[in-house]
């Protein structure tokens, strides 16, 4: 019985556990529940949006339809404006044509060039024609000659045929042409090229160099700048060349005999470094043979050896000696060596 009752307590524990699980999904089912309804409500109100964009949508579309329509009567008037400009450019096109002949014409007929520019930088007239109090107006270009040409503040051409070119460059001869700022020409035909301070570069001389042919001569230039054409140093430097052309043959010649000598002369002093030499150990070999002792008792015999030096040469000496038993007679026989040469010598003597 204890055993049922405690069984029946477990089953009785499950179940009310079992309730509360129960209890716990309802709760959360009505939670759901009541979040899918505010679902659906937002969804019902959110179809009643799309239905008033769309209701907007066609409201515009019949809009654009009529600002197309609206665009397309616009397009077509200025289709005609076009046409109407079109036409009116011709008539444009037709008068600057005309107003072109007639500018080219005054061109051909222009006698005289007179180009002058407004100077600028500090204290330069503005561009409203305010100038400065203190700025002297500019000079303008000045071509008074028959057919001359002046360009640059300044620049005077009165000769005529002539041109100035560059600020206060002067031509006032007929035929002169000055180029450059300052330049001023001083007889008829004459170019001058840029004023006091001035210098001329040549732009590649090199290139020009390679263009010239012929004969070249020498190009002079006098005290006043004036450049002219030498023809006398060319002939002189070409008969320079060839004296000195031969010169350098006979040259040639006298070292080859000076080189010859030289030999010679090497040669020479060998041979008499050698002589030097072997003279020295002639005096060496000399000493030596005469620093030989001899013998000098009667019936005695000796053998001897010596040495010497002379300048730098060494000599040996050795030598034989007998003396006879009446001790009258002495017989001796020696010899030398050295290095560049060796002698001998034998002798006999009387004594009484």
């Amino acid at each position: 019985a204890l055993t049922n009752a405690a069984t029946a307590q477990t089953t009785a524990n499950t179940a009310l556990n079992n309730a509360a699980t129960a209890q716990t999904t309802a709760n959360t089912a009505i939670t759901n529940a009541a979040s899918a309804q505010s679902t659906a409500n937002a969804a019902g109100a959110a179809a009643a949006a799309a239905q008033t964009t769309a209701n907007t949508g066609v409201a515009n579309a019949a809009a654009a339809q009529t600002t197309a329509n609206a665009a397309n009567a616009a397009a077509a008037a200025a289709q005609t404006t076009a046409n109407n400009a079109a036409a009116n450019t011709a008539i444009v096109m037709g008068f600057a044509q005309s107003i072109d002949a007639r500018v080219t014409q005054q061109e051909v007929e222009l006698q005289y060039l007179q180009v002058n520019s407004l100077p600028s930088g500090n204290n330069a007239p503005a561009n409203d024609g305010n100038a400065h109090p203190n700025l002297a107006p500019p000079t303008p270009a000045s071509a008074t000659g028959a057919d001359a040409i002046a360009i640059g503040s300044a620049s005077v051409a009165s000769g005529d045929n002539s041109m100035a070119i560059g600020v206060g460059a002067t031509a006032a001869q007929a035929n002169a042409t000055a180029l450059g700022a300052g330049a001023t020409t001083t007889r008829a035909g004459q170019v001058k090229l840029g004023g006091a301070g001035s210098s001329v570069t040549v732009g590649d001389i090199a290139q020009s160099t390679a263009a010239q042919s012929g004969t070249t001569e020498v190009m002079t230039v006098d005290a006043s700048g004036t450049i002219g054409r030498d023809t006398t140093i060319r002939p002189m430097l070409t008969m320079h060349n060839t004296q000195i052309s031969a010169m350098q043959a006979t040259l040639v010649a006298q070292n080859t005999a000076i080189a010859g000598i030289d030999s010679r002369l090497g040669t020479l002093s060998l041979v008499v470094n050698q002589n030097n030499r072997a003279a020295n150990a002639g005096i060496a070999e000399s000493m030596a043979m005469a620093n030989l002792p001899q013998a000098n008792a009667p019936g005695k015999s000796m053998i001897s050896f010596g040495l010497a030096g002379h300048e730098g040469e060494a000599a040996g000496a050795f030598g034989f000696s007998h003396a006879m038993d009446n001790g009258n007679v002495i017989i001796r026989a020696s010899g030398s060596y050295s290095p560049q040469s060796s002698s001998a010598g034998a002798g006999i003597g009387f004594q009484f």
